[in-house]
């Protein structure tokens, strides 16, 4: 390779880099920009893992997207105790006694024990659970569960997330705008000037008309600091270095808006994006978050719903969604020999099999006998339909 080509090549990687991110891994993505339909979801790896977060890519090639991270409940407040699920240390959920609980800042993280931290989305939303945590723990039993659902409720309207987003859009449309034209001549046009000429004055052309549209960018990211400053709004944290960064460096300056993107509101759960995402992906999102809320271990043995399950119940009756399809066995072209299905992750068993080891020992359900009171259920319907 060239020394040209060994500098496209580590230009891409730095860039890639700088549209890497390291988040919860209960986080998920909310990429796109226009209207209804114009989203999508962006769920961090479930491989690439690193001190309790997991990896995510923001898109990457023209036109740049806006992107916004929602936070699916990671604490859930029983009587006893804090429930808490997260990933640290290799370990799945924890439940904290009320006494034991130590709500304090880390950094990044949120420190619940002496031992124990796990991971928040930046240091502002590990404040923001002190501070509830702390109520929370202040509390009686029941005014906790009633601090917990009015909390759920709100992270689920869709009115403050639309009216985020579009302001979102609005502030970075032409930082956006301008790194899709910085990456295009940055990889495309100066790549296809060097192939073309090699090193001579129309490369050196290309590159100053790179240093110029990099300065353009600057000043449009200065502005936009500004701006808010004047608004009273939150400023962006290192601004005027950030400008150095993106008056230099491509990378930094075709994710300039990146900067203005990160601040944004917490709180927020992905079902919280219907309209925005396709209908049949905000459907199978339900049906998951439906089954993960209710089977849990001992689910067969419970005495009703938690009271996770319990708003999402509500939640589903606002959105005219019928819950009664969210349970329903595998179809039975897959069925095969299988004697019973687990409830929660939909995967089937043998009958010498009772429950899921892959969902945390959650109990099985009969296949066979779950299909015939299905049967049983529609032929009823069917009979007092005719009678009607």
């Amino acid at each position: 390779m060239t020394d040209g080509q060994w500098l496209f090549v580590t230009f891409l990687v730095l860039y890639w880099v700088e549209s890497l991110r390291w988040l919860p891994p209960q986080t998920v993505l909310l990429v796109g920009r226009g209207g209804d339909g114009g989203w999508r979801w962006v769920r961090p790896s479930s491989r690439f893992r690193l001190a309790g977060r997991a990896a995510v890519v923001l898109p990457m090639w023209p036109p740049l997207a806006v992107w916004r991270i929602c936070s699916e409940w990671v604490f859930l407040p029983e009587a006893d105790h804090l429930e808490v699920a997260a990933e640290e240390r290799g370990e799945a959920g924890f439940k904290i006694p009320w006494s034991a609980l130590q709500p304090r800042v880390d950094g990044a993280r949120l420190g619940l024990t002496a031992q124990l931290t796990v991971p928040t989305i930046d240091e502002a939303e590990a404040q923001l659970w002190v501070v509830r945590l702390k109520e929370w723990k202040e509390l009686d039993s029941a005014a906790r569960e009633a601090a917990f659902v009015a909390g759920a409720e709100r992270s689920l309207e869709t009115g403050p997330l639309r009216a985020e987003l579009k302001q979102a859009e609005a502030e970075t449309r032409w930082l956006r705008r301008l790194g899709s034209v910085i990456t295009l001549w940055c990889y495309g046009v100066i790549s296809a000037v060097y192939w073309r000429f090699g090193e001579s004055v129309w490369l050196l052309l290309a590159v100053a008309v790179l240093l110029g549209l990099m300065l353009a960018q600057a000043l449009l990211f200065v502005g936009r600091c500004r701006r808010r400053l004047r608004l009273g709004q939150p400023a962006v944290p290192w601004w005027r270095v950030k400008t150095l960064g993106i008056l230099l460096f491509p990378p930094l300056a075709i994710r300039a808006a990146d900067a203005l993107l990160v601040l944004q509101t917490h709180g927020t759960h992905p079902l919280a994006g219907r309209g925005l995402v396709a209908e049949p992906d905000w459907q199978a999102a339900v049906a998951l978050t439906w089954r993960e809320a209710v089977y849990r271990p001992g689910w067969k043995k419970a005495d009703g719903l938690r009271m996770e399950g319990q708003v999402w119940r509500g939640f589903f009756e606002r959105e005219e969604v019928r819950i009664e399809t969210l349970d329903r066995a595998p179809h039975a072209v897959e069925m095969g020999d299988a004697a019973a299905y687990c409830p929660r992750c939909q995967a089937l068993f043998h009958a010498d099999v009772t429950v899921c080891a892959d969902c945390d020992r959650v109990e099985l359900i009969g296949l066979r006998e779950q299909l015939g009171s299905e049967g049983e259920e529609n032929q009823a319907g069917g009979t007092a339909a005719a009678g009607r």
